[in-house]
Parts: C-alpha cells; structure tokens; sequence
C-alpha cells in the first residue's frame, strides 16, 4: 500500500446502494454497508447515503448500530420548491437531528446534499437559503457539519447557474468563517443525456477551485478511468481523471485545457500511485498535497457499489488486495 494511494482514496467513496443502478431494499443496502464496514479495504469507505424521508426507516436498526464505530450518514434534503423552501431546508436538519438524538453517539448524520430548483440559482434567494442551513446546523449534535448544492451542469444556461452556486456558497462560507457549504457535481446517471462533458466537469472542478469551495462528485463514477459503457451507451468519467485532476488542478494551477485533457484520458497506465506521490504524464502530488485536498477541496464521490472501484484498482495493480466478493 503506497501513502499516496491511502491519501488518495482514504474515505473516498459514499455508499448509495439504495440509489441507480443498483436501486436496492433499504435492509439489504444497511447490510451491505454493514459487511462493507468490517472488510480490509473499509479504510476506503465513507458514509451511507440516505433521503431524510427514510431516517425513521433505520430505527429498526438501532441494533447494529451499536457495533464499531458510528455509523455516518449523508442527507438527501426535501425538494426545495419555491412556496416552502425555507421549511424544507428545516425540516431537512431537523429529520437528521431527530435521528440522531435516537440514536445518540452511535450516529452522525452529518453531511447534507440538496439539489437545487432553477429558482434558487438567484443569487440573494441562495444567500437565503443558504444562512436558513447554517442557522439550523447550529442545533445538531454532530460537528462539523456540510452541505453539498446541486446545480445542473447540463441544459440550458447551465454554466451561469454553476457560476451563480459556486460565488453563493464561497460568499456563505466567508459569512459563517467555515467550510460550511460545498457544490455538488453530478457526473452522471442511468441515460446518456446524464453524463455531463468533459467541458463541463471541468469548469465546475476550476470554479470551485478559483472559489475555494469544496466539492463532492455523484453518478456514474464506478470506475476509475474514463471508457465507454454500453449499458448506458456514453462516455462515463473516470474516478481517477475526476479527483486526480482536481488534486492536481490546485496544486498546479491547471487551465481548462490541461484539466480537460487529464478528464479525457482513456490510458490507465499514465496514472501511477508510488511511494513518492501520485502521477498523471509529467505531472505529480505528494501524500500530502493530495490528503491536504482530500480534505479542503475533492472530498468524496457517491457510489452504488463499494466493490466495483476496489476490483477495477487491484485490476489494474494500484491495489494489492482487496476484499471486494466475486
């Protein structure tokens, strides 16, 4: 195990077995996250994503959550419709503070992820709506605690919209004097039209960059380089080109162009994981320059399956042993 593949994929990968593809039953997924937990490779592992509408579901649970660790969860918020968004984003804090009083230290629910209506990418209706969020963090047992917006990165007027959310949430973040608030980059899904460019991807990893505002990554990221999948007859990004290339894009200032062609690279074998750093072609990062951005900028990527990215890394001999099942 060389340090630079630890730091890299240290907690990378948030468990969302209940969503697409795999779409499973709310006791198998908990199972699985469960079994998951116990395994070698569960340094790898992050949190289990869940919509607040479903946290009472988990309290026939609360068995398992006694064992190990605390369990940590990630929040799908309620919609954000126009006519009660201010009680959805409370309600929303208020589910997962209720959870977590029920289940008091053996949970943390912890980490929100909200998608956004077209009306709210309106700036001073997000600067709302952002210090609503802020203000009902304060009454949660858990901290710190993040949310990640959502905004579209296809459509139409989506590279305003991105604009609009980024400068929102690092304007929010400078008013709450903490990394409160992240954009959350959808990268995919289960039809062609749901993969985003590579354009795309990377105007919104160089926006939060030149911000200073965390993200995470969602959808269609089970693999780690890019390729074409048949089941959905697209492109679909890489792991390793996402959150390399947004390591590598701080630490070296990357331009669109660079960062594009990094998100573009179908050749496994130009990235490397050593005892020295991790390297894409002519470009490089300690241990310490990517666990620095693991924890400031690229923090993690939603998955409905925790086995497929260990198989693809011991595959392409970047991971000795993993305990992925057959």
């Amino acid at each position: 195990m060389t340090p630079s593949l630890r730091a890299f994929m240290e907690g990378l990968i948030d468990y969302a077995g209940l969503f697409p593809p795999a779409r499973l039953e709310l006791d198998a997924a908990i199972r699985e996250y469960v079994q998951s937990r116990g395994e070698p490779d569960a340094w790898m592992l992050g949190r289990f994503i869940i919509p607040v509408a479903r946290l009472t579901e988990l309290d026939a649970y609360a068995a398992l959550f006694a064992e190990g660790e605390p369990f940590r969860f990630s929040v799908l918020g309620l919609p954000a419709l126009q006519m009660d968004v201010f009680d959805a984003a409370q309600a929303t804090v208020a589910g997962a503070r209720e959870f977590e009083i029920r289940n008091e230290g053996r949970v943390a629910a912890d980490r929100f992820e909200i998608k956004l209506q077209p009306h709210y990418l309106d700036p001073a209706a997000m600067a709302d709506l952002l210090a609503q969020y802020h203000g009902a963090f304060a009454e949660k047992l858990s901290a710190p605690t993040r949310a990640f917006f959502e905004a579209p990165l296809t459509g139409e007027r989506w590279e305003a919209g991105v604009e609009k959310t980024v400068r929102a949430i690092a304007d929010a973040n400078s008013d709450a004097g903490e990394d409160a608030f992240g954009f959350k980059l959808r990268c995919g899904g289960v039809t062609a039209d749901a993969f985003p460019g590579i354009e795309a991807v990377a105007l919104a990893i160089l926006m939060c960059r030149d911000a200073d505002v965390p993200f995470k990554a969602t959808a269609g990221l089970h693999h780690p380089v890019r390729h074409y999948a048949e089941s959905v007859e697209a492109m679909m990004h890489g792991f390793l080109n996402v959150f390399g290339g947004a390591i590598l894009a701080r630490l070296h200032g990357f331009d669109s162009s660079t960062l594009e062609r990094m998100l573009a690279d179908e050749h496994a074998e130009h990235f490397a994981f050593s005892d020295d750093g991790f390297d894409w072609t002519d470009w490089s990062a300690s241990a310490a320059d990517i666990a620095d951005a693991r924890a400031h900028f690229a923090t993690t990527f939603g998955s409905c399956s925790f086995d497929e990215p260990r198989e693809d890394l011991v595959a392409l001999g970047m991971l000795d042993t993993a305990s992925a099942r057959v």
